[in-house]
């Protein structure tokens, strides 16, 4: 089955491959240490021949859902554009300027239904869903049984008059799903909430960016917003006593009247949950039982760089929002030199800045060194509930240098990680890593003076009926960007560097995927490839604010912004285009098998962070790649084998041979370095041996799919390595 649908998709083997030379090279066939340079100056000359491995979007068919010239969708948490329903209709709301002045704006829906038909009339444009006067905009969606509720922003003036507000399609349930779109506006809408430390100076802050969640337990409608501050002082004068203006989470509840005369309103005061550092609430509600979770990054005090006291923040309620409980999910302290760091492997672009120059001044260096690093949570992040309605939280943390403080190093590095928690263990996982590469110019930066982003960023996670998990984040650069990250100095615009000829960076969709509830992760895999380097206006194709369904059937349901000029046009960088908004729906079973074949190569290439809390089972001084590890040590009394088969499903041998007679420990790793089962441990003679491994751990429990590490060593500590794929 596996070998089938892969070859459906273009691809002749199982083995995963990279472009060499023009052709499909299998990855177990070159060293890359020896080989890479060689590699680099290839690419060189490929600018006619260079492919992705995998089709757009594995090669499912992308819908055109509507239009908008307003290419940037959010601010850092992207909620969720799409939702499906239980009868298996999809529904999508986005942000609409009609005109590239982007002096106007609207929130627009649209609909398919389980046969794959839009909504009748308005196929490829949508319909406006709001009733704002001047503008509204930053929207999200969710739906209860076949009804859709859209939450966005809005002012009925050219003054600055924004509020929250929720729409819901009344006719859906007053025709019971018969029809969709005739949509009725929250009465009262979301309440206005005093600034908490100084209500009579400030009555009504600006309550804005809100993310919707609908309970599917109770039908009740929850939003999560966050203040905005941009017309108020830094500093206000309260009783004599300057308080510092800050921005919160805010919380409100609404009541739905599910009958013929379907109703819904605000009748709930709004809540002032907690400080927050930026745009990055979200929120979820449990389907079993009445409660809702809102995650948020918090900004603390700080002794020297902005980021040291950035910390990911829960708060849960089961009584529609009168009480909280709080969890620090993460637990950064004030000073980050008082913690421990991570170490970097790999060199990258860092910005050397003399502090009496422009923050941009700067000269750009590119050389493999070790730099110390830290990492905080930064660009968004996605709280939900799996089946089993235990709640998790995936974020982005940028990197960051300690050397910041000095004003002698920029603070932010071009790679990043992306993080899981769950409440069932408490504890974190990589959902993917940051790996050695180039760093990215952002929108905004150009050869000369580059701005760096961290790469991934803004999850989104959905469940499948099976539990598994499937978190998608937007990216800079895609899967050519994998092959090629080793790239000399002097190979800047080689085909790979997928980007515009303003130089600005056209974004991806990946994806990683977890069966075992978040604890391992497979993958990452470019579902989008959207592969359009050194492209002209109205020529590149730039995923932008890609979200996923929470709930995933047989497909995984995307939605996002396909930016026909890379660039933010809301924010100047690039130039303007009217740009589709797009929809694709890709099996499951199809994401799973490629993230799979991405996973083996991927992991042939040394994370970041190998002294991570988050630990890896990684030596700095070598490349695991499907043959022996080189380092210092290298065993001479035994001979490691690759397993067969590979990948496998419910058994694999595992061969080796031993020179020298010894004790000898044959022992298995997940790929985030936890130990999984010993399979041997004890006395061994000269000659070959085979062990027939069952996909059991030290319990007896079967493991879930994806890529292990098996590793035999010698009572002197020597040892060696290789990597095996379980696919179920």
């Amino acid at each position: 089955m596996r070998s089938s649908l892969l070859r459906g998709l273009g691809i002749v083997a199982l083995i995963p491959v990279i472009l060499f030379a023009g052709k499909l090279v299998p990855v177990d066939r070159i060293d890359p240490k020896v080989e890479m340079p060689a590699l680099m100056k290839i690419t060189e000359a490929m600018e006619d021949t260079a492919q992705t491995i995998f089709p757009e979007f594995l090669g499912y068919t992308q819908h055109t859902i509507g239009m908008t010239y307003y290419d940037m969708q959010h601010n850092r948490t992207v909620g969720r554009n799409i939702a499906l329903d239980d009868e298996g209709g999809l529904h999508f709301s986005w942000m609409r300027s009609p005109n590239a002045l982007l002096n106007s704006r609207n929130i627009y829906y649209n609909y398919i239904d389980p046969m794959g038909n839009q909504l009748a009339g308005y196929e490829e444009t949508g319909l406006r869903a709001d009733y704002a006067l001047f503008k509204s905009g930053y929207t999200t969606i969710d739906v209860h049984g076949c009804t859709p509720y859209i939450a966005y922003h809005q002012s009925n003036s050219a003054a600055d008059d924004y509020h929250a507000q929720v729409v819901w399609d009344a006719a859906s349930i007053e025709s019971e799903c018969g029809f969709h779109g005739g949509f009725s506006e929250a009465t009262p809408d979301p309440q206005d909430v005093p600034f908490p430390e100084c209500p009579d100076e400030i009555s009504d802050m600006l309550d804005i960016w809100p993310v919707i969640s609908v309970s599917e337990y109770d039908g009740d409608v929850h939003i999560v917003t966050t203040t905005s501050n941009g017309e108020l002082p830094d500093t206000v004068d309260c009783g004599g006593v300057d308080i510092p203006v800050k921005s919160y989470a805010m919380y409100h509840h609404a009541n739905v009247d599910y009958s013929g005369s379907s109703s819904m309103g605000f009748e709930d005061p709004g809540v002032v949950l907690h400080e927050e550092g930026e745009i990055s609430s979200d929120i979820a509600t449990a389907s079993t039982r009445d409660e809702v979770a809102v995650a948020f990054i918090h900004q603390g005090e700080y002794e020297c760089g902005w980021v040291d006291a950035r910390n990911i923040v829960l708060m849960r309620s089961s009584d529609d929002g009168v009480s909280w409980d709080t969890t620090y999910i993460t637990d950064n302290g004030p000073d980050f030199r008082e913690d421990p760091l991570d170490t970097f492997f790999y060199g990258l672009y860092f910005l050397d800045i003399d502090s009496a120059s422009t923050p941009w001044d700067s000269t750009v260096f590119w050389g493999v060194d070790t730099f110390v690093l830290f990492t905080r949570p930064y660009g968004g992040l996605n709280v939900f509930y799996d089946n089993d309605d235990n709640v998790h939280v995936i974020w982005t943390e940028s990197t960051n240098s300690p050397d910041s403080c000095r004003g002698d190093i920029a603070t932010f590095y071009a790679k990043s990680t992306i993080n899981h928690w769950s409440e069932e263990t408490g504890e974190e996982s990589l959902v993917t890593d940051a790996f050695p590469a180039r760093g990215a110019p952002w929108p905004g930066g150009d050869n000369d003076n580059p701005r760096y982003f961290y790469s991934s960023y803004a999850p989104n996670t959905a469940v499948g009926p099976d539990g598994t998990l499937y978190c998608i984040w937007q990216q800079t650069y895609g899967e050519l960007w994998w092959w090629y990250a080793m790239a000399e100095e002097d190979s800047l615009d080689i085909v790979y560097y997928d980007r515009s000829t303003e130089g600005f960076a056209n974004n991806e969709i990946f994806l990683s995927y977890s069966e075992d509830n978040g604890a391992t992760w497979v993958g990452p895999l470019d579902v989008s490839n959207t592969y359009t380097p050194l492209c002209d206006h109205a020529n590149c194709r730039s995923e932008l604010d890609p979200t996923i369904a929470k709930k995933a059937d047989d497909f995984i349901h995307l939605v996002w912004i396909d930016d026909q000029d890379a660039g933010l046009g809301i924010q100047e960088y690039g130039e303007i285009t009217e740009n589709p908004v797009k929809y694709a729906k890709i099996p499951t079973d199809i994401v799973r098998e490629c993230a799979d074949a991405m996973d083996m190569v991927t992991h042939h290439l040394e994370p970041i962070y190998p002294d991570s809390t988050i630990q890896h089972p990684f030596n700095p001084d070598s490349i695991l790649s499907g043959v022996k590890e080189n380092h210092p040590n290298a065993p001479t009394g035994f001979d490691l084998h690759q397993n067969y088969p590979n990948p496998f499903n419910a058994t694999t041998m595992l061969s080796f041979d031993i020179i020298e007679a010894g004790n000898y420990i044959l022992e298995l790793y997940d790929i985030s370095g936890k130990l999984v089962s010993v399979v041997h441990n004890g006395e061994l003679g000269r000659g070959n041996h085979n062990l027939v491994w069952n996909a059991v751990d030290e319990k007896g429990k079967k493991i879930p799919s994806g890529t292990y590490l098996f590793r035999l060593r010698d009572e002197k500590g020597n040892y060696t390595t290789r990597t095996m794929t379980l696919v179920k």
